[in-house]
């Protein structure tokens, strides 16, 4: 017979004494009236917004459209002006679940799934019984209930945006928008194929995280539209750098009307990218590179040809690789096969930005050093247990369990 299941102990046997469950109910009550004060709130922000969007009452404010309205006024998210937008114009068809999200009795996250398919005839009944359900609940019921119409589906084509920024203060670059959904399974797809065929971390052999993997993705992917484009005006990232920084380590340079550039990044766009370098003195311009890709053709074909994929060891990746130059142009390195190697994208960032090395004659064997000067030894299914120990691997099983990741053509 089985072992029955033993009860797990409960190291706190106050949790249920009178004065807990009292406390509980308080701090229920609590939440509960303020999500209602929220809901309420939430009520008349739409409301408002929907009066604005229809007398264009936006348009005194110097507003183009009401979430550029609500943007300035609430100072809010762009893309929660445009969710806020959306629900205030359906609303005005539905006066019950208006009623029902100011008395508090539905929520904000309730509202916004009920309304993928909630039809006016319908409404009372349907929205007095989801009060009762979670958002979750409603979700799954607007998947299983709704029917996109061509109006819809043309309606959702015209919503679709893009907006990016520059962070000057923490170089970074920052992005958001929408699509419509059966774009985006494009975009994802491309995206999760990259991501799944970038190189392991060396030293331990095991991916890097898959936030990471799917950024450097989508870099990829840009950067081999710009590669591939015939027009190099349009196609071509301008650097501005001063002539005597080209060769030091922690210097920056800046990109025409966006940000400033790490001199390392730099030199490693100028190795196999479309980068247009202007150079400085005291006096002022000194040059202008030429606006072209600084290997030939038939020079890259060569190399490719020759190293077969990404030449650090263990890797091999064979599409989308980029060409390194061993002894960097910028320090005499010539343009020649004796001193050009084939790198993926991942590892030719080491070389450049994380302070990795490289020589050899790359015509027979190169070795690689770590940061600190050691040679990398690549030994297949060994694990570098100090690197190990530090890593996060439930976390990252988590990620990619929440994520619904599989490897493309896994089924």
């Amino acid at each position: 017979m089985a072992e029955m299941p033993q009860p797990v102990e409960d190291h706190n046997p106050d949790r249920y004494s009178a004065e807990a469950v009292a406390r509980n109910a308080a701090l229920k009550d609590r939440i509960h009236s303020a999500q209602r004060l929220m809901s309420a709130a939430v009520a008349e922000i739409l409301t408002a917004a929907s009066e604005a969007d229809e007398d264009g009452t936006y348009w005194a404010d110097g507003a183009q459209a009401t979430d550029e309205w609500l943007v300035g006024n609430l100072k809010i998210h762009s893309r929660t002006a445009r969710r806020w937008t959306r629900l205030a114009r359906k609303l005005r068809d539905y006066p019950e679940t208006r009623r029902k999200l100011a008395s508090g009795d539905l929520n904000l996250d309730q509202l916004h799934e009920l309304m993928k398919y909630l039809e006016p005839d319908d409404e009372a009944a349907v929205v007095a019984a989801a009060v009762h359900d979670t958002a979750d609940d409603l979700a799954e019921a607007a998947r299983s209930l709704r029917t996109v119409s061509r109006e819809r589906v043309k309606q959702t084509r015209s919503e679709r945006w893009y907006e990016g920024f520059f962070d000057h203060d923490e170089m970074k670059y920052s992005f958001s928008g929408e699509i419509p959904s059966q774009d985006g399974l494009i975009v994802d797809k491309a995206i999760q194929l990259l991501a799944w065929n970038a190189p392991e971390e060396p030293g331990y052999e095991l991916p890097r995280h898959p936030e990471h993997r799917m950024a450097d993705a989508l870099v990829e992917m840009a950067s081999n539209a710009l590669a591939n484009h015939s027009n190099t005006d349009v196609a071509t990232v301008v650097i501005h750098a001063d002539a005597e920084k080209l060769v030091s380590p922690g210097a920056v340079g800046s990109a025409e009307f966006a940000c400033e550039v790490p001199m390392e990044a730099i030199r490693r766009m100028c190795c196999d990218g479309r980068v247009q370098l202007v150079t400085r003195d005291e006096d002022g311009v000194l040059g202008v590179g030429r606006v072209q890709r600084t290997i030939p053709p038939w020079l890259r074909r060569l190399a490719r040809e020759r190293d077969g994929g990404c030449r650090f060891p263990g890797c091999g990746r064979t599409y989308w690789t980029q060409i390194h130059h061993i002894i960097h142009w910028a320090r005499g390195g010539p343009t020649d096969l004796d001193n050009l190697i084939t790198l993926c994208g991942h590892h030719h960032r080491l070389l450049h930005e994380d302070g990795w090395r490289i020589n050899g004659d790359p015509n027979q064997e190169v070795l690689f050093h770590l940061p600190s000067g050691t040679p990398f030894e690549w030994r297949p299914g060994e694990r570098n247990w100090e690197i190990l120990r530090d890593l996060d691997l439930a976390a990252l099983h988590h990620w990619i369990q929440n994520h619904g990741l599989a490897r493309p053509g896994s089924g």
